[in-house]
């Protein structure tokens, strides 16, 4: 063997990697499988055997398994990766054992990096069949790994952005079958998505007439125009419908620029399409009831006319009334009490009865007319108030001595009714007096005999005075009281008195009268023990003037 030849062997059978040298059958067999002509000048043997290690990762063994050659980079990645010859034993006996090509995946840590090996092994046969050997062939496919898995990432990124979303996501092809459709509108529709693929878009539903922008929308697809936001009615197979905004692009082969269908959103709007027609509801029903309201409105305004008609009538008809009885009753009211204090000479029998009745009767009859020309004022229009510096001491003087207290001087205990004391108020000297002849009155009136009948004076909050009228009388029942201002309302029709019966109008003007002066008429009671009626009128200190 000459040396170059002796050089080859050695290079081809990797002679600094293993001690025990190849023997010339050996380098034949190689040279046999490699395709390697036997008479080859050993240059090219050695370029080529160069060749070969400058590849992609590759090895060579016979048919017992012992490497015959390898290309440097297998050397690498099996020195840094595998467990060299015991690793090689392994393949290769895979390869035995399948009796054909086998494939593998690896990978291997580099130093906290993780690459990627392809590998195919197969065993080499000569063209009479005879087995020759065993090759192996890698390639490093770290890159495509990386690329796959960011893909397969940024894949299932998009498909959780998809679930997640309140939006679908669809496609359609040239003849609008659906090609793809995201996991959300399976749910919605109750149906897989294998169901749904291939179906007509316009077989299950269609873009609403009552839209104008969406019932264009056929049209602006036949020319192959964007839309967004289109009102399209989806029909379930319950019969339900759900109600959607689509939105689309179309899309174009990039090489021949032929239609390929369209892709976009979706946006479920069936609560909000629901919501409206409820608002809508809810107005046509807010208009019929404003409508109503209207029309009643009307009715009670015309009502209210006709009452206002009816109630300036009945208090010009009671001021009139009142004034034509004024003036006879005046007269009666005269002569009777000309008759009693025998004017004209004595009287005879029992005349002077008569007229005593007559003349008593004729008072009683004078405070009803009175009550009712006060109230056909009031309600007519308010009185003049003239507000002056009253002294509170003498208003309660005038008062009890018009009411009259010796009628029951007898009967009733009157030694409250004449308080000390120096306040003053401003008032109308003749409405207050009017006020409180009516509560004092009114407590003779309704005191049994043996009764007490007094009047408080103090001052109160913000400068006002409070007169108050107490007596011990039969009292108010609770239930009675929240309208005993009421014009024309009579306690006394349920309760026996020790008068005759008034009209009901005497606390509703007092009250109205001290509401004009800037106070206020008010009352406690309980039923069978006494009242107190209270006046409260503006005091030196509230800020009045005369």
């Amino acid at each position: 063997m000459s040396a170059e030849e002796a050089s080859l062997r050695d290079l081809l059978f990797g002679a600094t990697e293993k001690s025990d040298r190849r023997t010339d059958s050996e380098s034949a067999r190689f040279a046999e499988t490699s395709h390697i002509p036997e008479n080859a000048a050993p240059e090219i043997r050695v370029l080529l055997y160069r060749l070969f290690r400058k590849t992609q990762p590759f090895y060579v063994t016979d048919a017992t398994g012992a490497l015959l050659c390898c290309s440097e980079s297998f050397t690498r990645i099996s020195n840094r990766f595998m467990d060299g010859l015991d690793t090689l034993v392994d393949l290769v006996t895979s390869a035995r054992m399948a009796g054909g090509e086998i494939r593998r995946s690896d990978c291997f840590d580099d130093q906290g990096t993780q690459r990627h090996f392809s590998s195919t092994h197969f065993p080499i046969y000569s063209d009479q069949g005879t087995l020759l050997g065993f090759g192996g062939v890698y390639e490093d496919v770290t890159r495509q790994v990386e690329t796959a898995q960011k893909a397969s990432h940024i894949e299932s990124w998009f498909q959780d952005v998809v679930r997640s979303s309140s939006d679908w996501v669809w496609a359609i092809d040239h003849n609008y079958n659906l090609s793809f459709v995201s996991p959300r509108i399976s749910e919605i529709l109750g149906e897989p998505p294998q169901s749904l693929s291939g179906r007509h878009l316009f077989a299950m539903g269609d873009f609403t007439a009552d839209d104008p922008l969406a019932s264009r929308t056929r049209q602006d697809m036949e020319v192959r125009a964007p839309f967004r936001g289109r009102h399209f009615v989806l029909k379930l197979k319950s019969g339900e419908e759900r109600h959607v905004h689509l939105s689309a692009v179309p899309v174009f082969d990039d090489d021949s620029g032929a239609f390929r269908g369209y892709r976009g959103t979706g946006t479920d709007i069936t609560l909000r399409v629901q919501s409206q027609e409820i608002i809508e509801a809810s107005r046509a029903r807010l208009e019929d009831t404003y409508a109503e309201l209207r029309r009643r409105n009307e009715e009670l305004r015309i009502s209210l006319d006709h009452a206002k008609v009816s109630e300036s009538t009945k208090l010009e008809f009671l001021a009139m009334m009142s004034h034509e009885l004024k003036t006879p009753l005046n007269s009666i009211i005269g002569f009777s009490d000309a008759a009693i204090h025998r004017v004209h000479g004595p009287i005879v029998g029992p005349y002077a009865s008569y007229f005593e009745n007559i003349h008593t009767a004729g008072r009683h009859l004078m405070g009803i007319i009175t009550s009712l020309l006060d109230m056909a004022s009031l309600e007519r229009q308010s009185p003049t108030i003239h507000p002056n510096k009253e002294a509170v001491e003498h208003l309660i003087e005038e008062a009890v001595q018009l009411a009259d207290p010796g009628a029951h001087a007898n009967d009733l205990d009157l030694s409250g009714l004449l308080p000390k004391t120096d306040l003053w108020v401003y008032c109308d000297h003749l409405r207050a007096r009017q006020i409180l002849i009516n509560l004092v009155g009114n407590a003779m009136k309704f005191t049994p005999a043996k009764g007490k009948i007094g009047i408080d004076v103090e001052t109160r909050p913000e400068g006002m005075v409070a007169i108050t009228v107490w007596d011990t009388g039969i009292g108010i029942p609770s239930d009675k009281l929240p309208r005993i201002f009421e014009k024309f309302y009579q306690v006394e029709q349920n309760i026996p008195s020790r008068g005759g019966a008034g009209t009901g109008l005497g606390l509703s003007i007092s009250r109205h009268l001290a509401r004009l002066m800037g106070g206020d008429l008010t009352v406690t009671s309980i039923q069978g023990k006494g009242s107190r009626f209270t006046l409260t009128l503006p005091g030196e200190s509230s800020g009045r003037t005369a």
